[in-house]
């Protein structure tokens, strides 16, 4: 799930995620790499959430992320929108 996403300077070494979705049974995994060009398997997983947004460390260099969606129901998750 590509969703509609936002990146916003939280404080000082922050960087803030946001995303939408519908309601439902669903948790987040938020996944970080350092470089486009490697495949989804190579995307390192910072975390899961239940919440629409959340708060990074930010780090030195460039940390791109992706979010994709994990029906608690069934366990399925949705592929990474990487190519």
């Amino acid at each position: 799930m590509l969703a509609m996403s936002g990146l916003h300077a939280g404080s000082v070494g922050n960087v803030i995620l946001i995303w939408n979705h519908q309601a439902g049974p669903f948790s987040y995994n938020v996944y970080e790499a350092t470089n486009l060009l490697v495949t989804p398997v190579q995307w390192v997983r910072v975390t899961n959430t239940t919440a629409l947004t959340i708060q990074l460390q930010a780090r030195k260099g460039e940390h791109y992320f992706t979010v994709s969606c994990l029906d608690t129901n069934t366990g399925l998750e949705s592929p990474l929108p990487i190519s």
